[in-house]
């Protein structure tokens, strides 16, 4: 996987975990839970968006891999030869 396929899932990791943060801060200064709805709030979407950046890491890397398999399975016949395997050895 290159650096430009995983910038983007970077980009919303750091994004949720500020917003973490963020709402984690300002919500520790509130008493009641009217005052830290709005804090919870902002944590969940930084959640939800470092969560969105997992997935597209990990579709990324999924995308590499099998670009990585392809060229393996390509490779195949080459270091081994061309001739197919009689029909009563393939199993």
């Amino acid at each position: 996987m290159n650096r430009t396929a995983a910038r983007p899932a970077v980009v919303l990791n750091v994004a949720g975990v500020v917003l973490l943060v963020l709402g984690w801060l300002g919500a520790s200064d509130r008493v009641t839970l009217r005052g830290q709805i709005p804090f919870l709030n902002l944590a969940l979407a930084g959640i939800l968006l470092a969560g969105v950046g997992n997935a597209l890491y990990i579709m990324a890397l999924r995308r590499s891999l099998e670009g990585r398999l392809g060229r393996v399975h390509d490779r195949i016949p080459v270091l081994v030869g061309d001739t197919p395997l009689p029909p009563s050895k393939v199993s």
